[in-house]
């Protein structure tokens, strides 16, 4: 994986800088910065010790889940860091476990997810609730996905996984982040978010980081 020069997130581009070097906060691994426009990740340690790439691929992940709720998110209530580092884990674990696995491809029937094998049912038929499109079943391991909407129209690939990336977040949240409440708007807003980056980016994050 070579980490992006630039992303793309809600509109906005956002330079990336990697490996940068925090002067002013030595503790700090990685930041997002809405006013100038970049995310900063560290490729090392304060001993000068390079992270595993797996720590580089979460740290990225964060701060593009840290400018989707600063983006798409708005509402005054706030967002813990819990659920930020939960998201982005679990997205992690998602890419790392699911190699095949890109977004706007094909729906996979089996999804694995924090060691769950997650079946996806697409198309589904929801007899019992016309208005919904897309369900996360936790106690299940199942994520059901409609076809058509309330209207019986077949709905735009590009929607349905909008839909899905929505749902994946429904169970990353029931498995990473613990005690944190799943509210509909923060779980909607991070689903667009990420649906957006992961399309006009092309984000990749198989294979070793190359480090420049």
């Amino acid at each position: 994986m070579k980490f992006p020069k630039k992303l793309k997130i809600g509109g906005h581009w956002f330079n990336i800088l990697f490996p940068y070097k925090f002067k002013e906060r030595s503790d700090y691994s990685s930041q997002f910065d809405i006013n100038m426009g970049e995310i900063r990740i560290s490729g090392v340690n304060k001993s000068g010790i390079w992270y595993a790439d797996s720590r580089l691929k979460e740290a990225l992940l964060t701060e593009i889940i840290r400018a989707c709720i600063n983006i798409y998110f708005q509402s005054n209530d706030e967002i813990s860091g819990k659920i930020v580092t939960g998201l982005a884990n679990g997205w992690y674990q998602l890419f790392a476990d699911n190699p095949t696995f890109a977004v706007s491809g094909n729906i996979p029937s089996i999804l694995r997810i924090a060691g769950h094998n997650i079946e996806v049912k697409y198309p589904y038929l929801f007899n019992e609730r016309t208005d919904i499109c897309g369900r996360a079943y936790i106690n299940q391991n199942c994520i059901q996905l409609a076809g058509v909407d309330d209207g019986g129209n077949k709905m735009l690939h590009s929607r349905v996984w909008s839909i899905f990336v929505h749902e994946i977040n429904h169970y990353i949240m029931s498995s990473y982040c613990n005690g944190e409440k799943d509210k509909e708007s923060i779980i909607e807003a991070i689903a667009q978010g990420l649906y957006q980056v992961f399309i006009d980016n092309k984000l990749d994050f198989n294979g070793p980081i190359i480090k420049e």
